[in-house]
Formats: structure tokens, sequence, C-alpha cells
């Protein structure tokens, strides 16, 4: 399973992240528009890797014109931030109960809720997972989150017996989560990312 989140921000750290090498590109920014006009107009997304480029959708971006610079500094957990804003009248009802799923699945430390009064804001409530008040409220959502560790062991069994050539599709409507067989082999995902993927 490949999981993502989004986080809104994050706290100052001190410590100290790794040392990154800014490259300059090889090209100048006069051409870059130009280069990525081009690129982007050759795009082409599809279920399957088996894709043919022909001289229409060729595109004449090559990977010696344009260098990734890597820069930033790796950012720790611990200092990631969830950002919430509410209105006077509604923030007194803010439910952290449908709130603590995201914080506790993505392991996001840190939630601010910013009230406000017609845009202009006037307090933050900073919380942080693991505090007195809302231990209870991660007791209550225990059941919840064996729940969904059950369910996701189920489909995990479930896609291992079909091996790897099978391929299934989960939707949930009404509430009601079905597996449906597909009759297509081709993967979602091209070869080359699911290569980065496998074992061995």
């Amino acid at each position: 399973m490949v999981v993502r989140f989004e986080v809104d921000g994050c706290l100052p750290s001190d410590q100290p992240g790794p040392k990154t090498t800014v490259r300059k590109p090889r090209i100048n920014d006069d051409d870059l528009e130009e280069v990525l006009s081009g690129a982007l107009s050759g795009l082409s997304i599809g279920t399957s890797s088996r894709f043919t480029a022909t001289p229409e959708t060729q595109s004449p971006l090559t990977s010696t014109d344009l260098k990734i610079t890597r820069a930033g500094t790796q950012v720790p957990q611990s200092t990631l931030l969830e950002m919430t804003t509410r209105s006077e009248i509604s923030a007194a009802n803010f439910d952290w109960g449908d709130a603590f799923p995201q914080l506790y699945l993505s392991q996001t430390p840190n939630h601010y809720l910013a009230v406000h009064r017609t845009g202009r804001f006037s307090s933050i409530a900073k919380r942080k997972i693991g505090e007195k008040d809302l231990i209870a409220i991660e007791a209550n959502a225990q059941r919840g989150f064996k729940k969904l560790r059950k369910i996701l062991e189920e489909i995990q069994t479930m896609v291992k017996k079909r091996g790897t050539s099978e391929r299934i599709s989960l939707v949930c409507k009404d509430g009601v989560l079905k597996v449906h067989e597909r009759n297509s082999k081709d993967s979602c995902l091209p070869e080359d990312s699911l290569a980065l993927f496998k074992q061995g």
C-alpha cells in the first residue's frame, strides 16, 4: 500500500537538517518557459505503461536539458502541524473526535485551532497529541482503528491470494465496501513506478 498525507505547516526546529547541494540548471531562464511548454504539451496520462511516442507526442525535453535542484532540509515529524480555522460561533462546538483520526493516522503531533470573527483572528488553541484531554478521545477512537486494521488486513490477504496478475477494485457506496474483479489486467501504475516498490 502506498499511503500519503498532507499537513499545513511545521514548527521551528532546533535540529539541523542534512546539507544540500544546489546546482544551476543547464538551460537559461529565457529558454525555460519554451522548453517546459513543449514538454508539457507532449504529456499523456493513461493506465498502461506501453505508450509509444509518435512525432506529434515526442517531447523536445531530454534528461540532460533540465537538472533538478534539491534544496531545503528534512523536517522532523515532531514539528508537523495541522491548522483548522473556525468562527467564534462554531469553535465552541469543534469536535475533537472527528479531527483526531487524521492526526493519529498521519502521526501529526500538533494541532492549532484558529478562531476568528468575520475573518479577523483573535485566538489560537494549541493542542498536542498525548495531552491529558486528548487521551480519552484517543481511547474512544481505538475501536474504529481496530476495525480499520481488520479491513486492511482482509484487503491485503485478498490481494495476495490473487497474485500479481489479477486486478480488483474496491468501491464504497452507501457505506458498503464491495470488491469488483476487473476484466483488464493492465496496472494503474507504469512498470517503472511499480518497480520502486518490489522487493528483491
